[in-house]
């Protein structure tokens, strides 16, 4: 990590600088001239922009399969292995979780359902789904997700690279 000294203090501040003021600057010179574009012209630039951001993204992954090479001689395969596929499988169970409340809020909140027994008597449930009970809900998708993911991460781990590739 780095020294707390005015070198880093400067370097830190400089990147604040070329990151967050010069963009808004040329920005805002910038504004004028997008005025005048019309429609057509204004189209042009998104696409443009929308072109240069695909680039970055391609770049980013182009960039992190680079490193994905040199992290296993940082962390070992037995470490590295079991982690990713917790986290993906974390990552499934939290997408699912929020599908799941996404829909139980959407069906269920709000909604009434009454009984009629023989004797005419009637009782009434009104359902009301809150952010305490979906929390509620998350909670239970992402500790179902960690214990379902671990056996597969587990055995993940243990296998050797050929075995695994032939199981696919």
């Amino acid at each position: 990590s780095p020294r707390a000294d005015g070198e880093t203090f400067a370097r830190f501040a400089l990147i604040g600088l070329y990151v967050g003021f010069v963009p808004v600057a040329l920005g805002l010179l910038w504004f004028p001239f997008l005025r005048r574009l019309g429609p057509r012209g204004l189209r042009f630039i998104l696409a443009l922009t929308i072109g240069l951001l695909l680039f970055l993204i391609v770049d980013m992954f182009q960039e992190a399969s680079e490193i994905a090479l040199t992290v296993p001689s940082a962390w070992s395969g037995p470490v590295l292995v079991p982690l990713v596929a917790l986290l993906a499988f974390m990552l499934l169970a939290a997408i699912g979780g929020l599908l799941g409340a996404f829909l139980a809020w959407l069906i269920f909140n709000g909604y009434s359902v009454s009984t009629l027994s023989e004797n005419f008597s009637q009782v009434v449930f009104q359902f009301h789904v809150s952010p305490g009970l979906l929390w509620t809900g998350m909670k239970w998708a992402l500790a179902i997700g960690l214990i379902g993911g671990s056996y597969p991460a587990i055995r993940a781990a243990r296998m050797q690279i050929t075995e695994a590739l032939r199981s696919v």
